[in-house]
């Protein structure tokens, strides 16, 4: 039975799914204004997480579901959307939304394959873990700087979804997502900390904007990277949902075989 908690995907549109440069979903007001304005007005900062500043510049810090459903900081409110976000009907949700979309080699999954929670439940027990964690970049007290450019997700993970959360007055300028596509050869390997400028270039970019989602399924075509972020005081808060299994599913290293399919735009 579907949780009647509200979602991030309640408004989820298959036929808005963007494929250049690669298949995803963006969702402008993903959540009723009333709920997104409760989510926000009791959302933990940085200092309240990790203490009193300073900090370190354009630093993230992540408070997983598991930390926050122990935690008494956590509102009633906050431990419902992350435990909406964790369990299997929401997993499940997303793979459907991506049906059309799955690339080559993506696991296929049964409607009864357990799912657990990251940092809580074992593999041993669950094929699948998954996690929705509030993350918050400090402060931009130096230089600009990105907190990560372009980059792959770990290649056992199935998908990822960020929801941002931008604090009214937030004046601040860069940390939007950009999406990229490789400009050569599939780089060896995939899941270098982050590419170099010659490999690959931007396609689109995804404001940071309050109550904004993005989704997509990971894969090795999934390229995504932050922009530079000015010198602020302002912090940078998301909540990231994902869902991961034990073994990595493609292939980190060695060239791409002429047979994959995945629908990203050349």
């Amino acid at each position: 039975m579907r949780d009647p908690s509200p979602t991030l995907l309640d408004r989820a549109d298959p036929a808005a799914i963007r494929t250049r440069p690669f298949p995803h979903l963006v969702i402008e007001d993903a959540l009723p204004a009333d709920l997104y304005r409760a989510l926000a007005s009791t959302r933990l900062d940085c200092t309240r997480i990790i203490g009193p500043p300073p900090h370190a510049s354009n630093r993230r810090f992540a408070w997983s579901t598991r930390m926050m459903l122990w935690d008494e900081r956590a509102t009633a409110l906050w431990k419902r959307f992350v435990a909406a976000h964790t369990g299997a009907d929401f997993v499940f949700r997303v793979l459907a939304l991506f049906a059309d979309h799955l690339p080559d080699g993506f696991p296929r999954l049964s409607a009864d394959t357990p799912v657990g929670m990251l940092e809580r439940d074992g593999h041993d027990a669950f094929p699948i873990l998954a996690d929705a964690r509030l993350e918050l970049n400090t402060p931009v007290t130096g230089p600009a700087s990105s907190v990560r450019g372009a980059h792959v997700d770990t290649p056992n993970r199935l998908y990822s979804c960020l929801f941002y959360m931008r604090a009214d007055g937030d004046d601040s300028v860069g940390g939007d997502l950009e999406l990229y596509r490789y400009t050569g050869p599939v780089p060896d390997p995939v899941d270098a900390f982050q590419f170099r400028p010659d490999q690959v270039e931007a396609v689109t970019t995804v404001p940071y904007r309050a109550n904004t989602l993005v989704i997509y399924p990971n894969h090795r075509f999934a390229i995504h990277g932050v922009t530079p972020r000015q010198p602020t005081e302002h912090e940078r808060a998301y909540v990231f949902v994902t869902a991961e299994q034990e073994q990595d599913w493609f292939t980190a290293r060695g060239p791409i075989d002429a047979t994959t399919r995945v629908t990203a735009c050349a």
